[in-house]
């Protein structure tokens, strides 16, 4: 699994867990429902600006942006 990979299930995951949809984070992130989907699919890469955005979007806390960032590092 490549790191764009690994990245895309975990926000997926997260995503999901909060019952929202690609088109609701599409839609507060100022983007597209089909950059959403090549995100977390692992097909493009998430910048770290677009990665706060998305945990923002999705109520995520610090602890759990740190989660993520700590599996890169």
């Amino acid at each position: 699994m490549t790191e764009n990979e690994m990245i895309g299930a975990w926000i997926s995951g997260k995503r999901k867990e909060r019952g929202y949809t690609q088109q609701y984070v599409a839609e507060r992130l100022h983007t597209t429902k089909a950059t959403v989907s090549r995100w977390e699919s692992g097909k493009r890469t998430i910048y770290a600006k677009d990665f706060i955005d998305y945990c923002h979007a999705i109520g995520m806390n610090s602890d759990e942006i740190q989660e993520i960032v700590n599996l890169w590092h």
